[in-house]
């Protein structure tokens, strides 16, 4: 796991790149400043590899609210893919199983009853059959990272490569 802060992470890599330009605009007094370009830069890093290497990442869970007659729900903003099976209906006491669009396309359109299975064709989920009644379910998902404050620890596994990243 990291040790290195948001700032700390910036602050070698803007040593190591060593360009005058770029510390004024980030970091003009020797601290970094609010809209520093290496503060995005960072941020970038770390939605490409937790989106590359999801499940390194943080485990989320949402509630879903089925409701009867829709079968399309719009997934989290920081969703980038769900735990397997990871749609829950705790009441029904069901578990609905993943499977790509072309099972639904082969199936009946006209079925109801409690969804059974789900497709993820972001930004939305799919499920089948059509609900026939109200559902609450749970999704367990894997999402990106928080934004990063300036104390922040990033969720990562080494101060190496991000630090490495930004410099680059």
């Amino acid at each position: 796991m990291n040790r290195l802060t948001r700032d700390a992470i910036l602050i070698r890599a803007l040593d190591m790149a060593d360009l005058p330009s770029l510390d004024n605009k980030d970091r003009p007094s020797g601290t970094i400043v609010t809209g520093a370009l290496s503060i995005g830069w960072l941020q970038d890093a770390l939605d490409h590899f937790h989106t590359r290497f999801p499940v390194a990442g943080t485990l989320k869970t949402v509630t879903v609210s089925i409701v009867k007659g829709t079968t399309s729900y719009t997934l989290p903003t920081d969703f980038i893919l769900d735990f397997k099976d990871g749609l829950f209906f705790k009441t029904e006491k069901k578990r609905a199983i993943r499977r790509g669009l072309n099972y639904i396309v082969a199936h009946d359109q006209t079925r109801t009853g409690i969804p059974e299975v789900y497709v993820l064709t972001p930004p939305s989920l799919l499920v089948y059959p059509e609900p026939d009644a109200a559902y609450t379910g749970t999704l367990w998902y894997y999402s990106l990272p928080a934004t990063l404050a300036a104390g922040t620890v990033p969720n990562f596994p080494s101060d190496f490569v991000l630090v490495e990243y930004v410099r680059l």
